[in-house]
């Protein structure tokens, strides 16, 4: 078996963020957003208050996410299997969400060292062989850097657009423990595949 090094997002495909942020946003705006309607990555042009959803952006957010369901399992499993896992997140603009995502991955992924988390904008400056993301300006830019990479995501509405850019789409956020069991099986049999 190769070992693999696998680049893994946090928000949307570790960690649920937007379903605490729509919640939170539901509940200081009096709306009912729902996670359907987010059908673009600019989350602003698709709820009512516009780009004040952004103030909820705070290490409090972060520190409330919980992890959606299969993914711990399922870097472990890796980080088991001797794959290099790395998270790769960026924050937010409040520079307390850097430490509240280090503090989620301590209390979550506690075999994970503050060493295994780069927290920044530019992914595809760093190499893997493996990137797992959400966002289609990351998984677009991972793409033209390194053309050999398997990039795999989780469907969603916004990222519809980069589904023939990816090697898998696991479907979907509505099922995360059936998605993060696909993915499983996808790395696993990449690590194989390599020999």
């Amino acid at each position: 078996m190769k070992k693999l090094t696998i680049l893994c997002d946090l928000d949307g495909i570790v960690a649920d963020l937007l379903g605490e942020w729509i919640r939170r946003a539901n509940e200081l705006h009096g709306t009912d957003i729902k996670l359907e309607q987010v059908d673009r990555w600019d989350i602003h042009e698709c709820v009512p208050m516009g780009h004040a959803i952004y103030k909820l952006l705070t290490p409090s957010l972060f520190a409330a996410i919980k992890p959606v369901p299969g993914a711990v399992e399922a870097l472990k499993s890796f980080h088991d299997a001797g794959h290099d896992v790395t998270i790769v997140t960026a924050s937010a603009s409040d520079p307390g969400t850097a430490a509240a995502k280090i503090a989620w991955v301590r209390e979550y992924l506690p075999w994970m060292d503050r060493k295994d988390v780069f927290i920044g904008h530019k992914k595809h400056l760093i190499r893997g062989d493996v990137l797992i993301d959400d966002s289609p300006e990351n998984i677009l830019a991972y793409r033209k850097a390194w053309p050999d990479a398997q990039i795999v995501t989780i469907a969603y509405p916004y990222n519809a657009e980069v589904r023939f850019v990816t090697n898998f789409r696991a479907h979907s956020h509505q099922h995360f423990a059936s998605a993060w069991s696909s993915i499983r099986s996808y790395v696993d049999a990449l690590a194989w595949e390599q020999l």
